[in-house]
């Protein structure tokens, strides 16, 4: 299962529900920043990914190239980098049962 930490993220302070991120802008992050980051599912497992704000530009890139079916709720051009911008901050990882794993970023 994975879990998806808001917390360090603008989103975390949002007055408004509207702003929070869906299923299918969750589904695309996950994806995008694992190949920006050449990262396997399983990977999650071991290491969280986080959205640094270096990440943004190649994470539109990414989602405008290579995700753009699967993306549409994200945007695209200017309003795409704003909306990336909300998930600077964001922890991706997998529920782990091991109790020696050590959460690390990856990249």
């Amino acid at each position: 299962m994975i879990q998806y930490d808001l917390t360090a993220t603008r989103l975390f302070d949002a007055c408004s529900r509207e702003s929070l991120p869906t299923e299918a802008e969750m589904f695309a992050l996950t994806v995008a920043l694992l190949l920006i980051r050449e990262a396997a599912y399983s990977d999650l497992h071991l290491c969280d990914l986080v959205i640094v704000s270096s990440d943004v530009e190649d994470l539109a890139l990414c989602v405008e190239t290579q995700l753009a079916p699967f993306a549409r709720d994200l945007g695209r051009g200017l309003c795409l980098r704003e909306r990336l911008l909300d998930f600077v901050g964001l922890r991706i990882a997998a529920f782990n049962h091991a109790p020696s794993a050590k959460p690390r970023a990856i990249g």
